[in-house]
């Protein structure tokens, strides 16, 4: 086990934190959502509770990466990460429809709009959400300045798509607590309703079409290799170099480098050497990810 850099600690720290904030926060509005009868709500907290369950995987992906639990997995964690959005991506698919499929339902049986107070609540507790998702949103942005396409990259896309959910989301609940007939009401939150639904669908296609990519290997092409392996020899000499493999998944090459157990002295000079072929490959169009370890001692 390996112990964890400054910076690592420094993107862990911003992982926890704006994960506990979004559970307190997701509680709350699936509360409000389940009592008010707010289509709006009720949709978002589904997206949220989906969205969540990658928070907490990639919370304890990450803790395993930067203490080395990792280390025997061939090409790094790059398909434990893909597998895990494949099948969220397939939930938030599940839940877009289910939301729609209220959003009908509602329409074709009339039912009541939600009620003005839990209407409120929800308003104030979104725009709590929506100030969070920002700050979580610019804090992560800060922590991934050195990581590339890896954990937070992915985490900062949810983020993001986070942030322009609860924007959408506060104005038309808004719009629906200032409204006073009913119709009104319930037209603006299933407008809500279904904008939350197109982003989970078009959020869900993406991670299950980049899960599914990912998972079958192909080889990068030849130029893009020799470019690898040009940076590689600058860190690790080819007489030091046990093993070099790669592998394309998606948008994102796969870099496995296995040094000799001489190679390195220290475990902080096994991450400048990762950190320092990352900044060779940082100008190249595909995204590169690198795992860089030493071989067991003889």
């Amino acid at each position: 086990m390996t112990t964890p850099t400054p910076e690592q600690r420094h993107q862990e720290k911003a992982f926890i934190l704006t994960t506990v904030a979004d559970t307190a926060i997701t509680a709350t509005l699936a509360l409000i959502a389940i009592v008010g009868g707010s289509l709006a709500m009720l949709s978002e907290a589904t997206r949220a509770v989906l969205l969540l369950s990658i928070n907490f995987y990639t919370i304890w992906l990450m803790l395993g990466v930067h203490r080395g639990r990792f280390t025997t997995f061939e090409y790094g964690t790059g398909k434990l990460e893909r597998l895990i959005f494949a099948v969220v991506g397939v939930g938030l698919l599940l839940g877009a429809y289910w939301v729609l499929k209220s959003v009908a339902d509602a329409f074709i049986d009339d039912g009541p709009p939600a009620s003005p107070l839990s209407l409120t609540f929800g308003a104030l507790i979104n725009a709590v959400n929506l100030v969070v998702n920002y700050i979580g949103w610019h804090a992560m942005t800060r922590a991934a300045r050195k990581d590339g396409p890896g954990l937070m990259a992915a985490e900062i896309s949810s983020r993001f798509g986070s942030l322009v959910g609860s924007a959408i989301l506060q104005v038309t609940i808004t719009a629906s607590v200032l409204a006073k007939d009913p119709v009104i009401v319930l037209t603006f939150d299933a407008i809500g309703a279904v904008l939350v639904a197109f982003l989970m669908t078009r959020r869900g296609l993406k991670m299950v079409i980049a899960g599914i990519s990912s998972l079958l290997d192909q080889p990068p092409d030849p130029d893009l290799a020799q470019s690898i392996r040009n940076a590689v020899a600058r860190v690790v000499p080819p007489d030091a170099l046990e093993t070099l493999r790669m592998r394309r998944g998606g948008p994102v090459v796969y870099v496995d480098i296995v040094a000799r157990p001489d190679a390195f002295n220290t475990v902080h000079d096994i991450t400048s050497g990762a950190e320092e072929i990352r900044r060779a490959l940082a100008d190249l169009p595909d995204g590169v990810d690198v795992s860089l370890a030493v071989g067991a001692s003889a």
